[in-house]
């Protein structure tokens, strides 16, 4: 059911495969990709831990922020999990 992200065989074709998921961030279901991932996975309760990469206290307020916001709308999960299943 879809690859994970960093499975790509190359960094531009991982790069190609997360701008697939800038239409969520244009349709307003996030305000970036880590905001988006982060709230993906709050929003899937099959995951029971998750590693984030987080180098900056900006960073780690960025994740804390988009835990606030909670799970994203059964609409942002179907596109995610339609976009993952085609890479």
């Amino acid at each position: 059911d879809g690859a994970p992200i960093g499975s790509a065989p190359d960094c531009e074709t991982e790069a190609a495969n997360a701008r697939r998921y800038m239409t969520l961030i244009d349709e307003g279901h996030a305000t970036n990709l880590a905001e988006l991932a982060i709230r993906y996975a709050v929003s899937t309760p099959e995951l029971d831990t998750t590693e984030i990469g987080i180098a900056t206290i900006e960073e780690l307020q960025g994740a804390a922020a988009a835990v606030e916001k909670g799970p994203l709308s059964p609409k942002a999960i179907a596109e995610i999990d339609r976009i993952r299943a085609t890479i």
